[in-house]
């Protein structure tokens, strides 16, 4: 009786290892499903980028209007590859806006995120060559799920 007792829980345990092991199985193949799914929407999203004109981009709320990312028309509008201006990159777009149009982009800036309100600008950037482009943007600042600017 012992011995039948013994086999029975492991057994048990047997079973109970391999519902574990499917249902490690699953998830794992759960998770490739999501993980290819986001990949091919990160593509859609790329594709759809570079079928816009204009520029696209994330940037922070801080003086220097750090870039964390932008699509790669920026080249065709300031001379500069996306990967120089983005991050810890080796130029801020601030850096890039014509002296005498930086104080006003700096104010509309700091206005949108506590006013709640988009924003719209027409202002001058001088490019990598030398040569000054007027740029007209529009934007509004993120929000987080506690309604505040990241």
């Amino acid at each position: 009786l012992v011995s039948l007792f013994a086999m029975s829980a492991v057994l048990a345990a047997f079973a109970g290892s391999l519902r574990l092991l499917r249902s490690s199985r699953e998830r794992h193949h759960r998770m490739e499903q999501l993980e290819a799914e986001t990949r091919a929407q990160a593509n859609d999203l790329a594709a759809i980028f570079k079928s816009i004109p204009g520029v696209i981009h994330r940037s922070r709320l801080e003086p220097e209007w750090t870039m964390d990312w932008v699509s790669d028309q920026i080249k065709a509008m300031t001379g500069h590859a996306a990967s120089e201006l983005t991050g810890t990159g080796p130029v801020q777009y601030a850096s890039l806006i014509h002296p005498d149009d930086r104080e006003r982009v700096r104010r509309v800036l700091q206005e949108a995120p506590r006013d709640h309100q988009p924003y719209e600008l027409v202002y001058r950037i001088v490019r990598k060559d030398g040569d000054v482009r007027w740029v007209e943007e529009r934007g509004a600042p993120l929000r987080d799920s506690r309604d505040r600017t990241p």
